[in-house]
């Protein structure tokens, strides 16, 4: 059954996504690595995305995004409140990486929603 957030989602982003490649990472997580394309209204985003092999489909508009929204979260904390969150250790240089790389994901975000952003970190709550 779909979800709330996944018809806001499909009635208003397309995705495109490639040919998923399984690949292992260098912690020997073995995943599906790509490249997906947001399209909403006049605007693209390519972002890339893994997910684990138990999932048979490549991913929808919804599951990207919820995704997206989640990482955007570290533009309004702290580095350290965001480790205190998302349980990370604040001396880790790795733990900064991803924290930058998120805030960098937000604005990006913020720039392909726009003033719907808001709207759609609204629909993702509880997703």
């Amino acid at each position: 059954m779909e979800s709330d957030f996944e018809a806001y989602c499909d009635a208003r982003i397309k995705i495109r996504t490639p040919a998923r490649v399984l690949t292992k990472d260098d912690r020997g997580w073995e995943h599906y690595s790509m490249t997906c394309t947001l399209e909403y209204l006049d605007r693209c985003m390519e972002t890339p995305f893994k997910q684990g092999t138990a999932h048979a489909d490549a991913p929808t508009a919804a599951e990207v995004l919820s995704c997206l929204l989640s990482d955007s979260q570290a533009i309004d904390q702290t580095f350290e409140e965001w480790c205190d969150n998302f349980g990370y250790d604040p001396d880790s240089r790795a733990a900064e990486a991803t924290f930058l790389a998120c805030r960098s994901t937000s604005h990006k975000l913020h720039n392909f929603l726009g003033d719907d952003y808001e709207q759609f970190e609204q629909a993702a709550e509880g997703y």
